[in-house]
């Protein structure tokens, strides 16, 4: 085991930072229901106990008020804003949005496989956050289909210069510079592209650029499918209310017609002994 004293000290810091980071990711994750458990756990506890006892240690500052790292802060807080959103024509808007923002970007495209197999764009959105006009919707299907397909996301420093789709006519034709497109994945399946494009400035996406999009595709991907089940689940229960409601009408008239055919025995059989008396 670690500890915090002579040369083992910078890495078992290391190591508990790391620990605690992924402690708050995954209670990002874990239901209200169950939070208050999580946060009585033995290990959790633990954890917040040695975190204490590195406060009194040399650190720096940042570190003692538990950001080092902005970036897994500012995930965390798009992963809720994500998970808050059940309704799935607003949550393609709001990961768009949320792309658009992490990247700069002028523009953001969220594309999704269809049954054909073809990406149909869900999402077209500008830096305003306002829907592109009919218009302004062009991109480069290339590199959004490079990167659904591959499963491997794409970069480029300037598309115009770039070997690689410097032939396509979308991406001349709309003079396109600066362009990023990230997978969208379900349980390791490619289900579409998180695309954004700069049309005036090169150079605009790096290595931080790409890390954050990655980071939210990974998060875009388990909040569709979340949505996708809450819609299927809906409309299963909508059709069951619906098949309930016919079920108990046609219980209603069948009662009804059985009422009715006792009526008509009853009736029969006084007409008869009527009959019979006469």
């Amino acid at each position: 085991i670690l500890t915090f004293q002579g040369r083992h000290s910078d890495t078992a810091r290391k190591a508990l930072n790391i620990a605690k980071r992924n402690w708050e990711r995954l209670m990002t994750e874990v239901p209200e229901l169950f939070e208050e458990k999580m946060k009585n756990d033995p290990h959790a506890k633990n954890l917040a106990d040695h975190w204490k006892s590195l406060i009194g240690e040399d650190v720096s500052p940042h570190e003692r008020r538990g950001d080092a790292d902005p970036r897994l802060r500012r995930l965390l807080a798009i992963n809720k804003r994500l998970n808050s959103e059940l309704r799935l024509p607003r949550l393609l808007e709001l990961i768009i949005d949320t792309a658009i923002e992490l990247s700069e970007a002028e523009r953001g495209f969220l594309l999704l496989f269809e049954g054909n197999d073809t990406l149909a764009v869900k999402v077209a959105r500008n830096i305003d956050q306002e829907a592109l006009a009919s218009e302004e919707l062009q991109l480069s299907r290339s590199i959004a289909e490079r990167a659904a397909k591959t499963g491997d996301p794409v970069v480029t420093v300037d598309a115009i210069d770039d070997g690689r789709f410097s032939a396509a006519i979308s991406v001349d034709d709309l003079s396109l510079r600066s362009v990023l497109a990230v997978p969208l994945t379900v349980k390791g399946r490619s289900v579409g592209t998180i695309y954004v494009d700069h049309r005036l400035r090169k150079g605009l996406f790096g290595e931080d650029e790409l890390a954050l999009l990655m980071d939210l595709a990974q998060q875009a991907g388990i909040a569709i499918e979340n949505a996708r089940l809450l819609a299927e689940n809906q409309e299963r229960q909508r059709e069951i209310e619906t098949l309930n409601i016919q079920l108990a009408e046609r219980v209603e008239q069948q009662e009804q017609a059985l009422i009715q055919a006792q009526e008509e025995i009853r009736s029969n059989r006084q007409a008869l002994q009527l009959r019979h008396e006469y």
